[in-house]
């Protein structure tokens, strides 16, 4: 019974702050690109800006590596039973500032720190065994973390979300790019171009695998979106020119390996299908193009949504006919006696 009310308080502790954390994670990256710009002088034009201090270039890389390693922390959080503490939220914010600053420490600690690179790529290397090993070890730092999912909205209960999913991606792209760089300069002149396009394709494949598998990542569309990134930094890491020809080359090879681990999936049991095979089962019988409709209207509302549509933009004249999406404003006579939104700071909404 215990673990089933510290399972509801950290749903429901996920379910009613993460709206806050991504407007966190938006104000610390707009922080970071700030001091970049004042300490670099980017507002300037003529002259050309004075180049910064060892101090202001040593604060801003530490900056952007906190910046960096909030990610990684929002998982790494999980470790620590949070949920069980009287004060969960505080417990959740404290749990993700300490494995923020190991991770950070960890980047500033070893060898690698006298390398410009060194401490990024630590940072993304941790973010990219987090996130496999979590994974492999059967998503329990999914479940409830910040970046991942609850069991309130259900969308599901294992393997990887779309932000989890995103996130892996751009730090296997970014650490395999760093790998395979590596390894065409140590291979030699002869042999450095073949030696990074291998680099590349072999750890994209894994990448992909753990991405796709049925008993992993289970992200169908994921396979579909890793597949092309790989085979185009191996092309460009290879000095392969990228054509309209090859690129369509590249989206066949990405619609034929999701489509051969759908198959898979479906050949399996009924009951234990993923939702891969159980799409394969919809095309089947006709009733795939609901799924397909449902993803491109998700998708298009993502593209052309926004949490300030419809805002009123002051307190004191909101536009008529403002809408009730993501709460920021009434309608209707109402809207003329605005209050603030819980849902978006600086928004206004009927009460």
């Amino acid at each position: 019974m215990q673990e089933l009310r510290d399972m509801n308080t950290a749903a429901t502790v996920h379910h009613r702050n993460v709206g806050n954390f991504f407007w966190i994670v938006v104000f610390v990256s707009a922080l970071v690109v700030a001091v970049g710009i004042v300490l670099l002088g980017g507002w300037q034009r003529r002259p050309a800006p004075a180049a910064p201090g060892p101090r202001a270039r040593g604060l801003l890389r530490l900056l952007a590596l906190v910046a960096a390693a909030v990610p990684a922390a929002t998982y790494l959080a999980g470790l620590f039973p949070w949920e069980r503490s009287g004060s969960p939220v505080p417990a959740l914010v404290a749990a993700v500032v300490a494995a923020d600053v190991v991770v950070v420490a960890l980047a500033l600690a070893g060898p690698w720190r006298r390398h410009r690179v060194g401490p990024p790529l630590v940072v993304l290397s941790v973010t990219l065994a987090t996130l496999l090993l979590d994974v492999l070890t059967g998503s329990p730092l999914e479940l409830n973390g910040l970046l991942g999912y609850d069991a309130i909205v259900a969308g599901r209960f294992t393997g990887y979300g779309n932000l989890s999913f995103g996130l892996l991606s751009v730090t296997a792209l970014l650490v395999t790019a760093a790998v395979a760089a590596a390894a065409g300069r140590r291979a030699g002149p002869g042999r450095a171009r073949a030696v990074t396009g291998a680099t590349v394709i072999v750890i994209g494949l894994l990448t992909v695998a753990v991405i796709g598998a049925p008993s992993l990542g289970r992200d169908f569309g994921g396979v579909l979106s890793a597949m092309p990134g790989f085979l185009l930094l191996a092309m460009l890491l290879t000095h392969v020119r990228v054509t309209l020809l090859r690129f369509a080359a590249i989206l066949l090879v990405a619609v034929l390996a999701v489509s051969t681990v759908a198959v898979l999936d479906w050949a399996g049991p009924p009951d234990q299908r993923s939702h891969l095979g159980r799409f394969v089962e919809q095309v089947l019988t006709g009733e795939a193009w609901t799924v397909v409709s449902r993803k491109a209207s998700a998708n298009i509302d993502i593209l052309l949504g926004s949490p300030w549509r419809g805002c009123c933009r002051s307190r004191s004249s909101p536009p008529s006919g403002c809408c009730v999406r993501a709460g920021c404003c009434g309608a209707g006579p109402d809207c003329r006696r605005p209050t603030p939104s819980s849902s978006v700071p600086g928004c206004w909404r009927a009460p």
